[in-house]
């Protein structure tokens, strides 16, 4: 090409400068290519100085042009942009023929008034005129005001008319199918939402979607339903069928899967405040395990937006490293923390309930609180009495809260301020391994608060004591009963049942109890006995016998008479609704009532409304799981990381939580006198279980005093007691003057390791 002969002309040393000029696709396209030496003189890239020979060359000066220079000079010109943004509007069907209808009624203007001019009709003197009675005429309105005279402009008036009902008509017809179009994709979730900033995306999909959306709304008291987006693969009726729910009305929809970069940015995720990622359930007919969607979701968030609070739903623990670059501020492990909680539930003990006033139709008395700016760098012992003088209960911090984005930058900025070398190393180390959202429970004393650093916090508990009561429990002394090996009987079957017996032999271990036997009474599934028979720890203690829970004959022949302590599971049947799983639970705890009354029962249900019915077949612990997990997606909503410390709680690798025995001290000491015992020993009491034990056996005790009492008037207020006992109360955060009664048992925490850099 001639561009390139103009190059080969230049004397070698000219040749050696010589660079792709911009726009520059390759050396065959035709393009010229410019000399960058600032001592060649040139022109349109090239060489006009025949003096250049004598010149030296400066190689320094030589360079590729900059970035911006690059840019700018191959940005298209402002008529360039306008021609293809006219070439946009050309292909679509309104602004073509809005064109065409402006072009048709301004020429219909004007040959009515050449036609007029003719006939000298008076009220066709100016252009303005004419085009009023075009357009009149064009829409078939007719105001009659002004009209033509000759027989020319008359017969083009009718072809006016007959042309313009044929052009209304495509024009209303394709701004009815644009309108159209774009209401049905928004209701398929085919169309971009726009206009939405700070909103929560919620991406996947699962059986109780609705009251897990309801209790964000509920949650977060700025968000309405316009201010969430919901991202999955499931029909759009299943979708409508969310905005019957009169606070979801005006719910956004995207249809596609949350792995997309284009779904997502569709959803504008790039804008959002929060997004959470659920282990979505849709996916399980395809994939069993939805934990490598969830993680490759999160990756494709953080390339979206690196700054988004982040929340993933997992279901097993190790795939939660993989969420480490990803940058994910808060993890639930909804299903784990499910399983740890019934296995905790069958030892008999009443920590379940413990974690029920933890929800919001209990109470929901743990909270996380900012630290005051004065208290900020404050010990930890300093910050704990300043909450205890106002009611509350410091059990542990939460660090590193917020942004792990944030985090991360204000590291790197303090490691730029380090004086030297090494600690500039030191700092940028701790970035790498930073976590966000970090629980500490039972900190030591002296430990010092840091700037980004919350506190988990136990609200004052609304239970108190009569003067009689606290009379009657001055004299006496909590007993320590001492049990031996139990035999524990589970009806149900979970998908993840050998992991849930695995936990329950491991639960019992921690805490120092022997399980002679475990008898399981279900209907098993396909293949599902094979996984308990392979697994060794499993196959010595645990017996499966295939039947209906609800049979009483199936009870009685597995052996439900010697069973310690009874656990009720509910199915994991899809196509059963949950109040029938619920009364299908019912009716098993009336049957084990029957056949064995002595025997300790722990049932699970999806809703609380089934509590009274159970006081009749005298259930000590009652299970809600899935309530527990919609509450720790919900926290999670927050951005306060408080599903991290409360699924923490039951880590056995981190600080758990006990139900212990209360010391043999002298009798009539309050909770306050137990605090400081409990705190010499390395442990925090939190409150306490009232109640504790077997129901059966309580109130036979109360119903053999009342019957022995020497005044029928004592008698009957013993038996009024019987009716307003509770099992296995709860009682957290208790007054300083709350004195524990005989069958009371202590909630404490145990101080574990510390994960992670605190920062």
């Amino acid at each position: 090409s001639a561009a390139r002969e103009r190059v080969v002309n230049c004397p070698p040393e000219r040749r050696a400068g010589a660079r792709p000029g911009p726009g520059h696709p390759g050396l065959d396209s035709g393009v010229g290519i410019r000399v960058w030496n600032e001592n060649c003189t040139t022109k349109n890239g090239n060489c006009i100085d025949p003096e250049h020979r004598k010149r030296p060359l400066n190689p320094v000066k030589s360079q590729f042009p900059s970035p911006q220079e690059w840019i700018s000079s191959n940005r298209p010109s402002f008529l360039h942009r306008c021609r293809n943004q006219a070439a946009y509007l050309g292909n679509s069907n309104v602004i073509r023929f809005a064109l065409w209808f402006s072009l048709f009624t301004l020429a219909g203007a004007l040959i009515i008034l050449l036609l007029e001019a003719r006939e000298e009709n008076p009220s066709f003197t100016n252009l303005f005129q004419a085009l009023w009675f075009t357009v009149v005429t064009i829409t078939t309105v007719g105001y009659g005001d002004i009209s033509p005279s000759g027989p020319l402009s008359q017969t083009w008036a009718m072809v006016e008319m007959l042309v313009g009902i044929g052009l209304v008509g495509v024009i209303t017809g394709s701004v009815a199918s644009v309108l159209v179009e774009g209401n049905r994709k928004r209701a398929l979730g085919l169309a971009p939402i726009k206009h939405i900033r700070n909103h929560i995306v919620v991406c996947g999909w699962k059986k109780d979607i609705r009251n897990i959306l309801l209790g964000i709304l509920a949650a977060n008291r700025w968000l309405i339903a316009r201010d969430l987006v919901v991202v999955t693969t499931r029909s759009p009726s299943e979708v409508e069928e969310l905005t019957r729910e009169r606070r979801l009305r005006g719910l956004h929809f995207v249809f596609g899967s949350h792995t997309d970069r284009a779904v997502l940015e569709m959803a504008r995720v790039n804008e959002a405040r929060r997004v959470i990622i659920l282990a979505d359930e849709s996916a399980r007919g395809i994939r069993r395990d939805p934990d490598p969607r969830t993680v490759l979701s999160a990756a494709v968030v953080e390339a979206v937006n690196p700054v988004v609070y982040t929340c993933t739903e997992i279901v097993h623990p190790h795939f939660i490293p993989y969420l480490k670059p990803a940058g994910v501020e808060e993890v639930v492990l909804g299903e784990k923390n499910a399983r740890e909680i019934l296995s905790s539930g069958s030892l008999g003990d009443g920590i379940s309930n413990v974690m029920t006033r933890f929800l919001p139709e209990f109470g929901e008395q743990l909270r996380v609180m900012p630290i005051p700016p004065p208290l900020i760098r404050a010990p930890y012992a300093e910050l704990a009495r300043q909450l205890a003088s106002q009611g509350y209960m410091a059990i542990g911090l939460l660090e590193n809260t917020g942004k792990l984005h944030d985090r991360k930058r204000e590291k790197i900025r303090e490691a730029l301020r380090q004086p030297d070398y090494a600690g500039s190393v030191e700092t940028l180390r701790k970035v790498e391994n930073l976590t966000s959202n970090v629980p500490r429970f039972s900190p030591p004393p002296g430990h010092v608060t840091g700037e980004h650093t919350k506190i988990l916090v136990l609200l004052p508990s609304a239970r108190t004591q009569s003067s009689e009561e606290v009379r009657r429990r001055s004299g006496q002394i909590p007993e320590k009963r001492r049990s031996g090996p139990g035999h524990l009987f589970i009806c149900g079957w979970k998908s993840d049942m050998a992991s849930l017996l695995e936990n329950i032999l491991e639960n019992h271990r921690a805490v120092g109890r022997r399980l002679a036997k475990v008898t399981v009474v279900a209907r098993l599934p396909a293949g599902e006995r094979e996984q308990i028979s392979s697994r060794r720890a499993l196959r010595q203690k645990v017996k499966v016998i295939e039947g209906e829970p609800t049979d009483p004959n199936v009870l009685k022949g597995a052996g439900i008479a010697k069973a310690t302590r009874a656990l009720i599971l509910t199915a994991p049947d899809s196509e059963r609704l949950n109040e029938e799983a619920d009364a299908r639970n019912l009716m098993i705890c009336y049957a084990v009532n029957e056949l064995n009354p002595a025997t300790y029962k722990c049932v699970e249900l999806f809703s609380p409304s089934f509590v009274e019915h159970l006081r009749i077949a005298n259930v000590e612990e009652t299970l809600y799981t899935q309530q527990y997990q919609r509450m720790m997606l919900v926290q999670a909503s927050l951005g306060t990381g408080l599903s991290s410390s409360v699924g923490r709680l039951f880590d056995p690798t981190g600080p758990v939580l006990r139900v212990t025995h209360f010391p043999e001290l002298e009798p009539g000491l309050s909770f306050s006198d137990y605090q400081r015992h409990f705190t010499g020993m390395g442990q925090q009491l939190i409150g306490l279980i009232e109640h504790s034990g077997n129901d059966y056996f309580r109130k036979k005790k109360y119903l053999y005093q009342a019957q022995s009492q020497p005044r029928i008037r004592e008698g009957i207020e013993r038996l009024v007691q019987i009716k307003h006992i509770h099992s296995n109360e709860a009682v957290l955060n208790p007054p300083g003057g709350f004195i524990p009664g005989i069958h009371s048992r202590a909630v404490v925490i145990l101080p574990g390791r510390e994960d992670g850099p605190s920062g």
